[in-house]
Parts: structure tokens; C-alpha cells; sequence
């Protein structure tokens, strides 16, 4: 069992790592550039993988189904606030709620969705 920890809890650092680093790199600068459905798409995979790997993880510390899936969720979340807020610092970047909504329902449902199989 410590080995499935260290395990889940590695693959979902890198998985966060990646998040981050997409999230903070500069966008080439394209007139007109603003939020676009494969964009949405893109968060909602993305936050979906990472509500699955946060789902496993966190299990692989509590054994409470409900705290593991809020706790997740929660940090999720947190992460898809951070990403926003720090594109509002970062050249040819901008926070969108729509990125954060899909975000939000990305986690979610990934989180949820490791309780069915």
C-alpha cells in the first residue's frame, strides 16, 4: 500500500507540475486570441485526469469516500483559481471564469467518476 501512495502521490505532482507550467507559459501574441471551445475542452480534460489522480491519491490517505472526493475537489478548485489569478500577470494571458468553470466541473467529475469504477 505505501508503495500505491507514493505512486499516485508522484504521477499527480507531475500532473499538477504540468497544469502550472501550460497554465504560466506566455501565449504567442494572435489578434483576436480569447477563450475558444477546444480551449474549454483542453481545461475539462485536463482538470478531469487531475480530479481522477487527486481522487486516488487523497484515498490512498483517508478511507472516508465523501471527505476524499470534497478534499479533492476542493483542491482542484484552489488550482484552478491560482492558474487564473497568475494569467493575469503573465504576457498575452488572461483569467477567464469560463476556464475556471470548466475547471471546476473538469475536477468534479473526474472525482466523482472514480467512485464508479
Amino acid at each position: 500500500m505505501i508503495a500505491n501512495k507514493k505512486i499516485f502521490l508522484l504521477i499527480t505532482t507531475v500532473w499538477t507540475a504540468l497544469i502550472l507550467y501550460y497554465s504560466i507559459i506566455p501565449a504567442p501574441e494572435v489578434p483576436g486570441a480569447g477563450p475558444t471551445v477546444s480551449g474549454t475542452i483542453l481545461h475539462l480534460a485536463a482538470y478531469f485526469v487531475y480530479g481522477l489522480l487527486l481522487r486516488k491519491t487523497v484515498g490512498c490517505f483517508s478511507s472516508s469516500k465523501t471527505k476524499t472526493i470534497v478534499f479533492s475537489v476542493l483542491i482542484g478548485i484552489a488550482l484552478g483559481a491560482f492558474t487564473e489569478a497568475i494569467q493575469l500577470f503573465i504576457p498575452n494571458r488572461f483569467a477567464d471564469i469560463f476556464d475556471f468553470a470548466a475547471d471546476a466541473v473538469g475536477v468534479f467529475v473526474g472525482a466523482k467518476t472514480t467512485t464508479m469504477i
